[in-house]
């Protein structure tokens, strides 16, 4: 007495309920053909032309931003899925360092505050004048002159589904390189433990027993223990992008310092990213919300701040040691 019947679930109605008014027609027979591998949105896409110098082509394609293994952590924890189609774009293999924002005539949040790390502004890394830190990322930057300097080369800044279609290995995998806990020297992450950054884990950082101590504000010099390191400084950190003319790898996805994206803070519950369906090239713009979300994780944090599906943010004219940015321009 079973007769088989076929109900089709188009995955263009992800996230949206069918049926719930009356039923959803079925087809007589079996599934065919399959229609398994025809989706469009899930093509992946190449770059139309090379990359720049500097740059990396991210393909288009689709991917499940939001990730259940966030769940409870960072300031809102980007364990819901949802699908998301991008189009192919360019990103800067790394972050924005001291020494391009000062090329680039970047204007300064706040320098660096001269001393060994007992206030935060000890370990903003962009100096007066060219010094020992011009390998290091750009921080305490606010968020509109960080946009400005991207905008300057006709570029912006990435989008949160941007950045974490690249941290999650194009694949919505827990951290850029696969499923593997971070380790040391995987990612620049958990190097705080001294001075303002006392009470921040510092298991991947020496502070020496005879540290100087910060309530005799010695401005010792250097950043200070702890603080960012060079991009490309992970050995795991890092993804390589092999597409049919090009080759490049995009590093610094998990750690070193949390990045500026184009996007308002909303929570997850919110206007932004509730709704059902497919989200195409989505970019929060709430014009009720005045924070902006940086992703990635950073020097100070712990491995569950590293997660690619992580959100935090920050107040526009804010600054921060811990966040950073890079530029990004979409495909011609």
């Amino acid at each position: 007495g079973v007769v088989p019947r076929t109900l089709f679930m188009p995955t263009d109605h992800v996230g949206t309920p069918l049926g719930t008014s009356s039923p959803v027609a079925t087809l007589p027979g079996r599934p065919n053909p399959s229609h398994v591998g025809t989706w469009p949105g899930a093509v992946r896409k190449n770059c139309a032309t090379a990359p720049r110098v500097g740059e990396v082509c991210v393909p288009g394609g689709a991917y499940w931003m939001g990730n259940v293994v966030a769940l409870g952590q960072g300031a809102n924890s980007g364990d819901r899925s949802r699908l998301v189609i991008l189009s192919p774009f360019y990103v800067d293999e790394t972050e924005m360092t001291v020494a391009t924002f000062r090329a680039m005539n970047g204007t300064v949040g706040q320098f660096w505050a001269g001393k060994e790390g007992c206030a935060t502004g000890d370990y903003c890394t962009i100096t007066p004048h060219p010094g020992p830190n011009e390998g290091l990322p750009a921080t305490c930057v606010d968020w509109p002159h960080a946009r400005a300097i991207c905008t300057s080369q006709g570029k912006d800044l990435l989008s949160e589904a941007q950045f974490e279609y690249l941290a999650s290995g194009l694949a919505g995998q827990p951290y850029v390189w696969g499923t593997d806990v971070p380790q040391c020297g995987y990612t620049v992450f958990e190097r705080g433990g001294y001075g303002a950054y006392s009470n921040y884990s510092q298991d991947c950082v020496h502070v020496p027993g005879n540290a100087p101590d910060c309530d005799a504000g010695i401005p010792v010099g250097g950043l200070g223990f702890g603080g960012p390191l060079p991009p490309r400084s992970g050995s795991r950190d890092r993804l390589t992008i092999a597409l049919p003319g090009w080759t490049g790898t995009v590093f610094d996805l998990a750690g070193n310092v949390a990045e500026y994206t184009l996007d308002k803070w909303n929570l997850e519950t919110g206007p932004c990213w509730a709704r059902p369906g497919i989200y195409v090239n989505p970019v929060c713009d709430d014009p009720s919300a005045t924070e902006r979300t940086n992703r990635g994780g950073e020097w100070a944090s712990d491995a569950s701040f590293v997660l690619a599906a992580v959100r935090d943010w920050t107040g526009v004219d804010v600054v921060s040691a811990e966040v950073g940015f890079r530029c990004a321009r979409p495909s011609d």
